[in-house]
């Protein structure tokens, strides 16, 4: 029946949100639910994202908040990839953060390889700076991947350095 649900309540969000998510709060429990908050917040995402991640973020169930979340960046991604990003590297999306992060940045590679690399540079942790760049280079490994190693092999830290002229060499590899 959630079928069934999905597109009424996705229309529903769309003209009044905030009594869409109340009311498949009150009537919906489980995966039920959390498909149709996913639903909810897609549509509310495209209207207002700033006031559709509040929503989610309130969320009590922190698995359901993440699933929720990253359904919403990935529908928020197709309208403004720059500030989805952003909000992806400041919020916490659980188990779902590194995937996430490589999806968006992959996303972004197939339409604006240079706007992501921009966005790449500021990203300053670590580790989804690796899934970022993991991303990237899925995608660029494809249409170049002598530049995605060039572009590598200039960047100042070493330790990154060596580790995605690693991860290239081996996409790349594996293309072939």
């Amino acid at each position: 029946y959630q079928y069934l649900l999905a597109p009424l309540f996705a229309a529903w969000a769309a003209s009044d949100p905030v009594s869409a998510s109340a009311e498949a709060a009150h009537i919906l429990t489980g995966r039920a639910r959390t498909n149709i908050f996913q639903e909810i917040a897609g549509s509310w995402v495209a209207k207002d994202p700033l006031k559709a991640m509040a929503w989610v973020q309130s969320l009590p169930d922190p698995a359901e908040q993440s699933m929720v979340c990253v359904a919403a960046l990935i529908r928020w991604s197709d309208t403004d990839m720059k500030s989805a990003v952003k909000f992806a590297l400041n919020v916490d999306l659980g188990e779902h953060s590194d995937t996430t992060i490589h999806s968006l940045f992959s996303r972004w590679a197939k339409t604006d390889l240079q706007g992501a690399l921009l966005q790449l540079e500021e990203v300053d942790n670590a580790r989804p700076q690796d899934y970022a760049f993991g991303g990237i280079s899925d995608e660029w490994v494809q249409s170049d991947a002598r530049a995605a190693l060039a572009y590598v092999r200039a960047m100042k830290n070493n330790n990154v350095r060596a580790k995605l002229t690693r991860d290239i060499i081996g996409k790349w590899a594996s293309s072939d």
